[in-house]
């Protein structure tokens, strides 16, 4: 089991400073937050703010600060639309980028694959089933109130 804590451990990190390292395309300095707010709207053409910040599953205070930073950086636009709300468009540079990170994604699921080819059909649905419920985890540990705010009780059940 400590080998099993350790390997955990190592991907936490790992996704962790993952999270909150700047890349860079195209001489802009981007965080992850960022590309993924590039990436769905290359993926959502005309989506508008409150359906962004659902799918990433951020405030629209959130979201909304972050597309004013893009647009600044000239890698998005917006313009109203009906009843008056936003759309959000990419310029030219911000489609490049968006269109970048979508192959290096790409590049990342052909090489997962590779590597996990080694493994008999009869034990893939295991390990799916296993990370499905890491992820499941996760996601909760992350979205549940109770972290956020340490008054609360906090039960998490697996």
């Amino acid at each position: 089991m400590d080998t099993l804590l350790k390997e955990l451990d190592q991907y936490y990190q790992i996704i962790k400073g993952i999270e909150n390292r700047s890349y860079v395309f195209k001489n802009e300095k981007l965080f992850p937050v960022e590309i993924h707010i590039l990436k769905e709207i290359f993926i959502n053409p005309e989506i508008g703010v409150m359906e962004l910040a659902g799918n990433l599953a951020v405030t629209k205070g959130a979201a909304s600060q972050k597309l004013k930073l893009l647009s600044k950086k000239g890698l998005l636009y917006s313009e109203k639309g009906r009843a008056n709300r936003k759309k959000l468009y990419l310029t030219k540079k911000g489609r490049v980028i968006a269109e970048m990170h979508e192959g290096m994604a790409k590049d990342f699921y052909i090489n997962i694959t590779k590597m996990l080819s080694f493994i008999p059909d009869s034990d893939k649905q295991i390990f799916i089933d296993i990370i499905s419920r890491i992820s499941v985890f996760f996601k909760d540990y992350h979205d549940n109130s109770c972290i956020k705010e340490k008054s609360k009780e906090c039960s998490l059940k697996y």
